[in-house]
């Protein structure tokens, strides 16, 4: 990419902000080899760098993005344990859905172009992450008082009579 072209359209601010953003795209992308027998591997390791990348300029976690561009896609949401699923072969077998990659590249292309408006894609710049569910918290703390407990009854502090 010819960085001049881009220097002449943008401010010197949001110059810094895209040269930052290019050095850490080229740095995801360099760590791909140029081999051509595993060019599916290269494909994921992109395909990857551009759904981190696109999901810190929409400030989402990548969940969130996969989320996001599923409803984009298809325009309906797909419940939450679906998602989870084709999220796991993500993270685990790098299988990028084929609406997460268009949504990645136009995030990306939008980015480049100096159009990248989160409120397009019906975000606030401010963009709450859904909270941790009661009840994970709950078993938290009930399991810290279970071994809270039986640390003191193996340690000789509460003997029963």
């Amino acid at each position: 990419m010819n960085i001049s072209v881009i220097n002449e359209t943008l401010k010197e601010d949001e110059m810094k902000r895209v040269i930052s953003y290019i050095k850490l795209f080229r740095k995801k992308l360099g760590t791909v080899q140029l081999n051509p027998d595993c060019s599916m591997h290269n494909n994921a390791q992109k395909d990857a760098a551009r759904i981190q990348i696109s999901s810190k300029l929409l400030q989402l976690s990548e969940f969130r993005l996969f989320q996001l561009a599923y409803y984009r896609w298809y325009g309906r949401e797909l419940p939450e344990r679906n998602m989870e699923n084709i999220f796991a072969g993500y993270m685990f077998k790098n299988e990028v859905p084929h609406w997460v990659r268009h949504f990645s590249r136009k995030v990306l292309s939008l980015y480049f172009a100096g159009k990248l408006d989160p409120q397009e894609f019906g975000l606030d710049c401010a963009i709450p992450e859904p909270r941790a569910d009661i009840s994970g918290r709950l078993s938290a703390v009930l399991l810290s008082f279970i071994y809270l407990f039986f640390y003191l009854i193996l340690s000789g502090k509460i003997i029963f009579h």
